[in-house]
């Protein structure tokens, strides 16, 4: 097997598995990291939202049937690229090798860095008392952020005083996982465009 198509093949079965075994590809999580009082997880393929340890939001059916063929798509996209990868006599294999891996994975994080730095800042400026209660929400919303949500107590007790609660956002290995699937399926590429190149330079016989 060349060396591309070896590559290939990693980066395949990876987002393969990826997909088949779900899990967030970005969380935050409020309170103890062992016990959140607030645990949000997104991925491509799910949404989930609980408030100490019970599901608060229930995706509607549209969006679950949009998760679902996500799903489907990338488990298409990992098998073809599996598929290609290990039909190396077929004249046709290089045609199933793709870039879906690199692609998902950083549309996805810019859709989630871009969605943490806008909404929280625009929801606090649409609801003024949003930003009273929690000064420091769009740094705790930050793709890459720890630290403590500081709850200003006055606006729900009259009394003054602050609750910190510890707080996480942050990529979690799952994504990692698929950016590299996404990397080795570049690396491949690349070798296979050069490998191509190097055909073409060699002098007819």
């Amino acid at each position: 097997m060349k060396a591309f198509r070896a590559i290939y093949l990693v980066g395949g079965l990876l987002f393969l598995a990826v997909a088949l075994l779900g899990g967030a590809w970005w969380e935050l999580a409020l309170g103890e990291p062992a016990k959140p009082v607030l645990y949000v997880g997104l991925s491509p393929f799910n949404f989930e939202a609980k408030l100490l340890g019970s599901q608060i939001v229930e995706a509607p059916p549209v969006l679950n049937a949009l998760f679902l063929a996500l799903r489907a798509l990338t488990v298409l996209g990992a098998s073809t690229i599996v598929a290609g990868a290990l039909l190396e006599g077929k004249p046709w294999s290089k045609k199933l090798l793709n870039l879906r891996p690199l692609t998902m994975s950083i549309g996805f994080a810019i859709l989630v860095a871009a969605a943490t730095m806008l909404l929280p800042r625009y929801a606090c400026s649409a609801f003024p008392q949003l930003a009273q209660l929690a000064p420091n929400l769009p740094e705790a919303l930050a793709p890459f952020s720890s630290g403590h949500l500081r709850i200003n107590l006055y606006p729900l007790t009259r009394a003054d005083g602050y609750l910190d609660l510890a707080f996480r956002s942050q990529f979690t290995p799952s994504f990692w996982v698929a950016l590299l699937s996404g990397a080795l399926c570049l690396a491949g590429w690349i070798l296979s465009k050069r490998g191509a190149c190097k055909t073409l330079e060699e002098p007819n016989p």
